[in-house]
């Protein structure tokens, strides 16, 4: 009953906050249409003197008002994915426990390697001068270090126990943010063939860290949700575009039916 209640309550937020400016304000469709490709930045802008401006401005952008909606979707989402904590936890541990896969997994998205693999492409990156590469490994060290920054202040504060009780720095989960911020960047440059390998691979990153008790159900969709936040917003803010696809997703919730969803809108 608890949990019904946290759900309305969460879903009538929602209605409050889009209904304060019903009369001008687009629809969720509309506004998925109207997406339009950005161009491509100026060069001068992701070198490495303007690295750390850069991160400042793409913190800002991360928590201005463009990416209200996207927070909000992300809270309603934690709030469904924590009445299914105990539930999935249960069923890895009776029927799916981690083996040699998950453990990779888990290896792969430890800061103490993907830390030297970003920094060494966005070196190389530099080297090119121009292109493709240049801005996606510009953008994606740029995104790496909001990313870490972001969810370690997280974890901190809210020091939640990880299943295992091995500690209390399960929320938000990092491989799961992190796997879904790359996601959305390949996606971004590289078209919608790599987007579906970067989220297919998330996805998996995300459903590891499940398998091996180190994070609930709701850490991971946080996770997912706040990863891709970061991605689109640093690619969005510097207009580091070179995919002429475009992707929205809309979450869609009914708790007097007890469904949930998600709409997929491609922008070709």
């Amino acid at each position: 009953m608890r949990q019904t209640l946290l759900v309305l309550l969460l879903v009538l937020s929602a209605s409050f906050l889009y209904g304060e400016d019903q009369g001008s304000k687009p629809s969720i469709t509309d506004q998925a249409a109207q997406i339009k490709p950005t161009p491509i930045v100026d060069n001068s802008q992701t070198n490495m003197k303007s690295f750390f401006p850069n991160t400042e401005r793409n913190f800002v952008h991360i928590f201005s008002r463009r990416n209200y909606d996207a927070f909000l979707f992300a809270a309603v989402g934690t709030a469904i994915a924590s009445t299914a904590d105990d539930e999935i936890h249960d069923y890895f541990q009776a029927n799916n426990p981690g083996q040699a896969p998950e453990k990779i997994f888990g290896t792969i998205g430890k800061p103490y390697v993907l830390a030297p693999a970003i920094g060494s492409l966005l070196l190389i990156g530099q080297h090119k001068g121009s292109g493709r590469f240049h801005d996606f490994s510009y953008a994606l060290a740029q995104a790496y270090a909001l990313d870490y920054a972001i969810v370690s202040s997280i974890k901190y504060s809210v020091g939640r126990e990880r299943p295992d009780q091995s500690n209390s720095q399960s929320f938000p989960s990092g491989h799961a943010t992190d796997a879904f911020m790359i996601a959305s960047i390949v996606h971004n440059f590289y078209g919608t063939k790599a987007g579906i390998f970067g989220y297919t691979f998330a996805t998996l990153m995300a459903t590891s860290r499940l398998k091996i008790d180190k994070h609930w159900f709701s850490d991971v969709v946080t996770g997912a949700a706040l990863g891709y936040i970061v991605g689109t917003s640093v690619c969005s803010r510097m207009n580091l575009n070179h995919n002429q696809y475009q992707l929205a997703m809309v979450p869609l919730v009914d708790p007097f039916q007890h469904r949930a969803g998600l709409n997929i809108y491609l922008k070709f």
